[in-house]
């Protein structure tokens, strides 16, 4: 037909054509990198492994795929999921002991429905598929190890690497997040106020000896039990003093690590504090020394251990009114510093800390009904 030799652009139909059926399928060839692939499965394993502790008794193998429709069998494998590695709802239990296919990619993929034990059982079944020279990663959490396979399991050429996980709390609001819980149901609940308030006579809002151990020690038990892929260590001797609390994890890049420091704000003194047991009032620049205090130290031993992030948590254990000034100086500071502080109400009773709270919710309701106005 004449109308076959009509220009498009600068080629005609047939010239069109021709490159049509010459050109290699979309995303393979030399646009496919095996490194930026491995490394998105990489990442999402370990993101998946992120509370289990290594070394782990599973295996898991990926391997990318040509034609990742075509390859996975509705019988053999799950349904595919087109954003899979950066998919962050997938759970460990969805690929623990698995064959995992990916598109060339890295972005789609899906896991088989059975399980396979070990690596050999994995390699057979990545064989019967006809997939022996696919390019494949896989993991072998008993030794803490990823294994790149770029001409695939049956070849000679392979790399083994070291395989670590990051604790959770290391990343992101999930301290925070996990402190904020820990003071909602133990510091600032019964369990804790039976234990950090003293019983005075004549008096109320005494903190007991030693507060901030007995906070500090209780946070420990509790943020080793959250997540127990990486530890959590007190009293962590440096150049410059004893770092309160320090999380971290090892991985194959480095350890990533978390300095936390704590202070109590009070209104008294434990009377053991002076010689003859009377109780003393604590002066609001001492409060406002001690604020700024735990904010520099958490600086400073940041950069003696050489830890990311630098976190300050103070208990306000005063006795109200609160002098809300006491804090803003270490606000600043903290900003100024780049550590993360976080100041926590410990009330003398539930009821107290009740009643706070409903003056809080009333006070949020009617500025939320003056601004609908």
């Amino acid at each position: 037909m004449a109308n076959n030799q009509k220009a498009f652009g600068a080629a005609g139909l047939i010239e069109l054509q021709n490159s049509v059926d010459t050109a290699q399928p979309a995303g393979i060839g030399s646009a496919f990198s095996f490194e930026r692939a491995a490394g998105r499965a990489i990442d999402q394993v370990r993101r998946t492994c992120v509370s289990v502790q290594l070394p782990y008794d599973a295996v898991i193998t990926y391997v990318f795929c040509d034609d990742l429709e075509g390859v996975a069998d509705q019988n053999i494998f799950e349904s595919i999921n087109l954003v899979w590695t950066s998919d962050s709802s997938i759970q460990f239990s969805q690929i623990e002991n698995r064959v995992i296919l990916l598109s060339r990619s890295g972005g789609a993929g899906c896991q088989s429905k059975a399980t396979y034990g070990n690596f050999g059982a994995q390699a057979n079944a990545i064989a019967a598929l006809g997939l022996s020279a696919a390019s494949a990663v896989a993991f072998q959490l008993g030794s803490s190890q990823v294994t790149l396979y770029p001409l695939g399991i049956v070849s000679d050429m392979f790399e083994h690497r070291p395989f670590g996980t990051i604790s959770k709390l290391l990343i992101g609001s999930e301290l925070a997040n996990t402190l904020d819980h820990f003071d909602d149901t133990w510091t600032n609940a019964p369990a804790g106020h039976a234990k950090l308030w003293s019983r005075e006579k004549g008096h109320d809002h005494v903190p007991i000896e030693g507060t901030e151990k007995t906070i500090q020690e209780q946070m420990q038990l509790i943020l080793a039990a959250v997540d127990r892929s990486g530890v959590v260590v007190q009293e962590i001797p440096n150049s410059e003093g004893r770092a309160d609390l320090l999380l971290y994890s090892d991985m194959p890049s480095g350890r990533h690590q978390i300095v936390l420091e704590l202070k109590v704000l009070r209104s008294f003194s434990f009377p053991s504090k002076r010689k003859d047991g009377k109780i003393s009032s604590v002066s609001k620049a001492v409060n406002i020394s001690n604020a700024e205090e735990v904010v520099k130290q958490a600086h400073r031993y940041r950069l003696t251990l050489a830890a990311q992030r630098a976190c300050a948590r103070l208990y306000d254990m005063r006795k109200p009114p609160l002098e809300k000034d006491v804090v803003t100086s270490s606000e600043e500071l903290a900003k100024a510093l780049d550590v993360e502080l976080c100041v926590s109400r410990i009330h003398k009773s539930a009821q107290a800390k009740r009643d706070d709270k409903v003056t809080q919710e009333l006070a949020e309701k009617t500025a939320a009904k003056g601004d609908a106005r």
